[in-house]
């Protein structure tokens, strides 16, 4: 029986070429399909005709058509098409809308009408049903990657679709985590699950996958059976552009030492977020210019944060970092040492591929032939003007690699640079980063073994806080140690980080805090004191009330300081910032009360309870969504700003305002716009906008205690206006 039938032509809006060229597929009942083929031949669009995101989401020009068990999704909604799919998007970080694990698995339920009892029996059995008893009720931003990958998977189960689809799954995953996803996704195949998955990383699936379809430019050019791709050769799979589909047959090529001057070393160095977390713990390293070293470990472990520290972007809880025999401050480690994120576009600040290269660089002869030649080599000399953001993710992967070639730091760490990287993209990144040793130390944060194969000279494996084994990689039998440790001792529990459980249910009533944020935000345009106040009272009893006493301290001590100076200060100017700033405290602690103690589970349930649209919900959870994230991306912003070390010191700073502000705000707007974009078809597969009764994991019932609440805030607004219709001024 044929489940999926797609006879598809796709061109994008404001392109010449398709993008898809008369794709004929068609997809039986409980098939596992693999898409692969080179990054852009158009795996990823190929889901989205799939899961209705195109032509209804993403703009383009769609001939053809696509058939879900016999339906026409062309004649259903995104939401209709999501009652037959699920879709799991390449970051999950990008679909989640609540904070907490148990809240998220159950939006999908929720949005599609699903009782308030089955939704509640679903979400607490899914959990033990996969084996992931441990990610029930955690918060998601404090997950792993890996971790976060499975809380995308276990939705997509949840929602109980004939048809599942996943676009590259382990692009950051660590080998544990990676057979953990297989485990998962061999688990929903027994099911009788349709599976999709669009993919770089072959070895995982060998025993999942039924069929094998190869994209190359926009056409299906040929669909292997998994006994052809196992015979298919190491030479055979270079040439079409895949990667290895068995870790056995990946080979040790061998990069040479080469001697350089700098030497770096590392002594006891200790690390936590918190007094209570370690997540280092007495790390002693040496390493010189000329090497090549991969740092591997689990999730989690403390690899990023190990670079970090090297890089100057964290200072360590204890021990110290030399540099040629001299122990290094923060700053003076943020000259000599640049960090490349795995987020690639937090670390974009001109306008144009060109003018990147050449940020904070003066520019030769010498530099420009070089920038011309690896523009070539790397595939982006056809969009050196472009705007970076306007570059897909594996160009945008190449584009910060280059900018640490050309820098003129001598220690580069480098973090999953070649994550959902075809093979092509990889073999040029790993020829650029063996060039770069010629003048650098190079540290490579990994879990990509062809890479390590490749590149590495030296592998440090870090777990449980501490350097485990450091392997000096001169021939294939240290290689296999290598890879013998990521599969036997990389495992998902070595995570030295907090369980930080996200409880999400309140002592108080979500809608009360609806009600109050309103008022603190049309407080925000109202001159009388009393209004400030008497928010601010309610703000502080509902925070105590909740057990958020730190949160109480902070927002009411500063609204106090802030209302005291502006009544005593004799300075026009000081008064007028005063004023603004008792607004911005008192319309901080509204939202803060809203999405901080339930997040969007409460503001969704709160909302559907009082009748409100659900375009209206949808929009306010996307909104309230951007809190945490966009708080999470500015540090991750800031922290790429020191480490490219733009501007030297706060003088410098100061006579560039505008273009600091350009270059911090414009990435801040394209983010926004990104993750609006990402959240909004998360929300668009997962029903949001399917026209049925909804209900809400959170049980909400208005208790004794939301009375007194409601009634002492009433109390002070009453007496707020009678004052001021007697005349009195505060």
């Amino acid at each position: 029986m044929q489940l999926i039938d797609v006879r598809a032509d796709i061109t994008y809006k404001n392109e010449k070429r398709p993008i898809l060229s008369d794709v004929r597929l068609s997809i039986r009942k409980g098939e596992f399909v693999v898409l692969c083929g080179a990054s852009g031949c158009g795996k990823s669009t190929l889901l989205r005709c799939i899961d209705h995101l195109i032509p209804d989401f993403y703009e383009a020009d769609m001939k053809g058509a696509v058939f879900i068990n016999g339906k026409d999704i062309s004649k259903l909604s995104i939401g209709e098409t999501g009652e037959l799919s699920a879709t799991v998007f390449q970051d999950p970080r990008s679909q989640f809308f609540t904070t907490n694990s148990s809240t998220e698995i159950a939006f999908g339920m929720e949005n599609r009408g699903f009782s308030h009892e089955l939704v509640k029996k679903r979400t607490e059995e899914i959990f033990g049903e996969y084996g992931m008893e441990k990610l029930r009720e955690r918060d998601v931003f404090r997950l792993s990657g890996g971790e976060r990958q499975m809380i995308a998977v276990l939705l997509a189960a949840a929602m109980d679709t004939p048809v599942i689809l996943l676009d590259e799954p382990s692009a950051n995953l660590d080998h544990a985590a990676t057979m953990e996803l297989a485990r998962l996704l061999g688990k929903l195949k027994a099911e009788g699950k349709t599976i999709i998955v669009n993919e770089h990383r072959l070895y995982y699936l060998k025993d999942l996958a039924d069929r094998y379809c190869y994209i190359r430019e926009g056409k299906i050019e040929k669909i292997f059976s998994p006994k052809d791709m196992q015979e298919m050769t190491s030479e055979k799979l270079r040439e079409t552009g895949l990667r290895e589909t068995e870790l056995e047959r990946v080979r040790f090529n061998g990069c040479e030492v080469l001697n350089g001057e700098l030497e770096l070393d590392v002594r006891e160095l200790s690390f936590g977020y918190t007094k209570k977390e370690r997540i280092l713990n007495g790390i002693s390293f040496e390493a010189h210019a000329g090497e090549i070293i991969g740092v591997i470990g689990s999730n989690g472990s403390g690899k990023t944060t190990f670079g970090k520290l090297i890089a100057g972007l964290y200072s360590s809880s204890y021990g110290r970092i030399s540099i040629n025999g001299r122990e290094q401050s923060v700053s003076s480690l943020r000259n000599n040492a640049l960090f490349i994120m795995q987020e690639a576009e937090f670390q974009f600040f001109t306008n144009s591929v060109t003018g990147e290269l050449l940020c904070g660089r003066e520019l030769t002869e010498e530099l420009k032939t070089s920038i011309q030649y690896w523009l070539r080599r790397l595939g982006l000399y056809e969009a050196r003007m472009r705007h970076p953001f306007s570059l897909s993710g594996g160009q945008m992967q190449k584009l910060v690699l280059l900018t640490a070639f050309l820098s003129p730091k001598q220690i580069v760490i480098l973090d999953e640079p070649t994550a959902g990287l075809d093979r092509e993209s990889l073999d040029v990144c790993c020829e650029l980063i063996r060039e770069m040793r010629k003048t650098k130390l190079v540290i490579i944060i990994t879990h990509d073994t062809e890479l390590i194969a490749e590149c590495c000279t030296r592998c440090v494996c870090i777990g449980s806080g501490k350097i485990k084994k450091d392997i000096v990689l001169k021939s294939e039998s240290e290689f296999r140690e290598v890879t013998r440790y990521l599969e036997n001792e990389v495992s998902t529990s070595d995570n030295d980080r907090l369980d930080h459980r996200a409880v999400y249910t309140s002592r108080t009533d979500p809608r009360i805090h609806i009600v109050l944020m309103v008022t603190a935000l049309i407080s925000g345009i109202a001159a009388a004191d009393l209004i400030h106040i008497a928010v601010m009272l309610s703000a502080v009893l509902i925070f105590i009330v909740n057990g958020r006493c730190r949160k109480a301290l902070l927002y009411g001590g500063t609204f106090a300081a802030a209302m005291l100076l502006f009544k005593v200060s004799s300075s026009s100017a000081l008064i007028f910032i005063m004023s603004i700033l008792v607004r911005v405290i008192v319309m901080s602690a509204g939202i803060d009360l809203a999405v901080g103690s339930d997040g969007a589970a409460g503001i969704i349930a709160a909302l559907r309870k009082m009748h409100f649209p659900e375009k209206f919900i949808m929009i306010c959870s996307v909104t309230l969504r951007f809190f945490p994230v966009i708080r999470n991306d500015m540090q991750i912003a800031a922290q790429a700003m020191k480490t490219r070390s733009v501007y030297k010191n706060n003088a410098e700073k100061l006579k560039n305002i505008p273009r600091l502000f350009e270059m911090t705000v414009v990435p801040a707007v394209f983010r926004v716009m990104q993750i609006a974009e990402h959240l909004s078809a998360s929300a668009e597969t997962r029903g949001i906008s399917l026209d049925v009764r909804k209900t809400s994991l959170l049980d909400l019932h208005f208790r004794a205690l939301d009375l007194t609440v409601a009634v002492f805030a009433a109390a002070l607004f009453i007496i707020r206006f009678t004052i001021f219709r007697n005349g009195a001024v505060l």
